[in-house]
């Protein structure tokens, strides 16, 4: 999915798309800007095959990552399947890795990224799951989403997503921005009402996500922006009526 890139990002998907590949089909769409979640959203109403999954476009997988994510769906009748990641920075040096552990459940809360997972595409067809259209935690919003539909998620100990520290994408400089749709209080909210009367989700492992969640530095961070720029709204409000002298 080419979100509108002003690079040659296209040259380098057509060129790809003209290779003959064995056992895989590489189907090319454009579209205008809208973000992340719409574009995540255009490959889930286009996809056709049993499983979706997930590759943002400055990660890589392992050779075996696919093959042992979907050995286990299969194994295991599984609605999703949940592996590990590293964390590498611009030289291909790994800052750190997340080893997922299957005995416990919390594991299945640890990543909340869609990408180093697969997931059944007919229950999200089933329940219309999508992406929040916002620029914070949409994917949050997805995975809490299609788990508040199942209890037939695996976890495997497989480590096989590459996930590139980069300092000037979206998902970091995303948290410096005041706008409504960044606002995470609004996100939490629709998802809220959304899971209410899930009966697959642990509800105790999932109020201490949330806490977890919002305790988080940068979402504390982002909460303080919001209300920094709400009081400095007001102000603004209170300056524009005395100098009309009001």
């Amino acid at each position: 999915i080419n979100d509108g890139s002003k690079d040659d990002s296209e040259r380098v998907i057509r060129k790809l798309c003209e290779k003959k590949f064995s056992n895989i089909a590489i189907r090319y769409i454009s579209q205008t800007n809208m973000g992340v979640a719409q574009a995540r959203n255009t490959g889930i109403d286009i996809a056709t095959g049993k499983f979706l999954m997930f590759l943002d476009q400055d990660d890589w997988l392992d050779p075996m990552c696919v093959q042992n994510l979907m050995k286990k769906a299969q194994d295991s009748c599984a609605d999703e399947v949940i592996g590990g990641y590293r964390l590498v920075d611009q030289e291909g040096k790994v800052i750190t890795s997340w080893k997922m552990q299957s005995k416990y459940e919390w594991s299945k809360f640890r990543i909340v990224a869609p990408w180093g997972k697969v997931f059944k595409r007919e229950l999200i067809d089933q329940h219309q799951i999508r992406f929040l259209n916002t620029k914070i935690s949409e994917d949050l919003y997805f995975n809490i989403l299609f788990m508040s539909y199942t209890d037939q998620i695996e976890v495997i100990s497989d480590i096989g997503y590459n996930w590139l520290n980069n300092n000037q994408s979206e998902s970091h400089t995303n948290w410096n921005r005041i706008s409504e749709d960044r606002n995470p209080i609004i996100v939490l909210e629709h998802l809220q009402a959304k899971i209410a009367g899930s009966v697959y989700l642990n509800k105790e492992l999932l109020a201490y996500f949330f806490a977890k969640y919002i305790m988080s530095e940068k979402i504390k961070k982002k909460i303080l922006f919001q209300c920094i720029e709400c009081v400095l709204g007001g102000l603004r409000e209170i300056t524009l009526h005395i100098e009309n002298g009001r």
